[in-house]
């Protein structure tokens, strides 16, 4: 009976921390591509971790129920670190770190002090294990739940199907098509109704370079991770998301609602977005099974396809990189994730940058990414009347570079600079922002962004056509104002919810298609424009939506 009262706070030692774990899980597993493997292996290294702190404090203390106490203290300065530092303190993460150690070292002391009394309550110990146990089964089970259901359900025989096989016609023609994802660009409507902005010159420039554009464009999507498979996988739109996202068309994402309300309904369906879609992208599929060179330029772990070349655009301080024969990498995604879920909620926040980097240093040696060649004349050449930032040279490195993949090839070239934060251009010191200290001010910040995102754009456009004047060109938006602070404070100033909807589903479509390989001369909606390509340089594989 004594030793079973000695391990019983060893037991409520082991599952104290992961109380705080499970839970945080539980409300992020819906917005995060999260393995709950992974999980378990952190709660089983928090777990002895928190045992051993237990047995130190038992050295130190002298009691169980004294050092029970001051571990509950311990994870509790580690779990609230990130919340209790914006709280107007005044001081730097360091010094608070400090000011917690400084007060559980008095709690030590305090319980030492108090020992005897301590001691004497023989029956708290075993009353704090039965309710830690409890509290502990109340957020693991939960979680377990979900992952049964979630994994039952991606093993399912009614999964909605993506479509893998094509019908391919080698006697098509098979141009060079390039595809500008503009990443949180409005359509030329939206932006003369809601900032008074003139786009006659804009649209005169697009229609020069044989655009037809959709200058009402709107795809209910709401943002990229829904967007780009609706965009790219008709057969999975049309048998599954549609009907989804037709689900929560009337949502704004003020608090994340349509992105949870999403995510739920993906979750019960046995539906993972990033791990079953993203690398079974339908239009990337076609292609290769043409004999297409693809190419993409993005974020890794944004959209990542098996593909023959990946130009990573992830951060400016990091040098570019390329990977040849790139395969998306969900084991690193996920753990990236988990570790950016930590930072944000946990002490661990001290570290953010040394375990970010080697990561980061971790991804690149595991995947042999190599280095992109400067092209420094052409990227001077292209910004020397620009804003300069390194989101535009960067954009122009990587499209200059994909001119050495061989034809015929498929390039999917993110931009990003019409995208929130809406104070990314103002960094450039060379424009005033109206609204210092806020990145959420649509109103006065969208418009420089976007009349930005389209100058690199044409210039882009430009640098292309140089190359291949016959290349078919395909520009689309994804979503507009999409961020929960920026669509809040929409509605501060006084929009109405259709108002916000209505500039969250606008996005900038048009389409480049030489006579020589059959012209257009109708403007086409988003979700026809994936079909439209592979139906005509693959073979007939979709029905067009009305």
């Amino acid at each position: 009976m004594k030793a079973l009262k000695k391990i019983l706070p060893c037991v409520a030692a082991f599952f104290l921390p992961n109380i705080f774990l499970f839970f945080l899980y539980n409300n992020n597993r819906d917005m995060n591509d999260i393995s709950f493997g992974h999980v378990l292996v952190l709660s089983a290294a928090l777990s002895l971790a928190s045992v051993v702190i237990f047995l130190l404090y038992r050295l130190m203390t002298k009691s169980d129920a004294g050092s029970l106490a001051v571990l509950l203290l311990s994870w509790l300065c580690f779990w609230l670190f990130e919340q209790i530092y914006p709280a107007g303190l005044g001081i730097k993460r360091r010094s608070l770190f400090i000011l917690m150690l400084a007060v559980i070292a008095g709690a030590v002391l305090l319980c030492r002090r108090y020992k005897d009394f301590l001691s004497k309550s023989a029956e708290v110990p075993q009353i704090f294990t039965v309710i830690i146990c409890l509290l502990f089964a109340y957020n693991f089970v939960p979680g377990l739940l979900f992952e049964i259901k979630t994994a039952s359900g991606r093993t399912g025989a009614d999964r909605p199907g993506v479509k893998s096989e094509f019908t391919v016609d080698k006697s098509l023609p098979s141009p060079d098509i390039y595809w500008f994802h503009m990443d949180g660009m409005m359509n030329f409507d939206v932006v003369e109704k809601y900032f008074g902005e003139k786009q006659e010159g804009q649209k005169n420039e697009l229609e020069k370079r044989g655009f037809v554009i959709n200058e009402t464009a709107a795809l209910n999507a709401g943002y990229t991770d829904t967007a780009v498979p609706a965009l790219t996988c008709p057969s999975f739109y049309d048998s599954y998301l549609g009907e989804r996202l037709a689900k929560v068309e009337h949502m704004t994402r003020i608090g994340l609602e349509r992105t949870h309300e999403l995510n739920k309904l993906f979750a019960e369906d046995g539906v993972n977005l990033a791990k079953d879609i993203a690398p079974n992208l339908e239009l990337f599929h076609a292609f290769l099974q043409k004999d297409y060179n693809a190419a993409m330029i993005a974020k890794p772990r944004t959209i990542i396809v098996p593909i023959d070349r990946f130009y990573d655009r992830l951060e400016d301080k990091n040098p570019l990189m390329i990977k040849t024969e790139a395969e998306r990498n969900n084991t690193l995604g996920r753990l990236s994730e988990l570790a950016e879920l930590l930072f944000t909620s946990s002490a661990l926040s001290m570290v953010k940058g040394p375990v970010t980097s080697f990561l980061r240093n971790e991804e690149l040696k595991q995947n042999e990414w190599l280095p992109i060649p400067e092209h420094k004349d052409i990227v001077d050449r292209l910004t020397a009347g620009t804003y300069k930032i390194n989101g535009e040279k960067r954009h122009y490195r990587m499209v200059y570079d994909t001119f050495s993949i061989p034809s015929p090839k498929l390039v999917y070239a993110v931009n990003e600079i019409a995208h929130g934060p809406y104070d990314r251009l103002y960094g450039a010191g060379r424009l005033e922002n109206p609204v210092p200290g806020s990145s959420v001010a649509v109103d006065k910040q969208y418009y420089p962004q976007h009349e930005y995102a389209l100058q690199i754009l044409l210039t882009a456009i430009d640098l292309v056509l140089e190359n291949n004047p016959d290349a078919v060109i395909v520009i689309q938006g994804d979503h507009g104002v999409h961020t929960s602070g920026g669509q809040t404070y929409l509605r501060k100033i006084g929009y109405s919810d259709a108002q916000i909807i209505e500039m969250n589903h606008s996005v900038i479509s048009a389409v480049r298609i030489p006579e020589k390989y059959g012209g257009i001369d109708v403007e086409l909606e988003p979700l026809n424009i994936a079909r439209l390509l592979v139906n005509r340089y693959v073979g007939e594989n979709y029905d067009m939506l009305p």
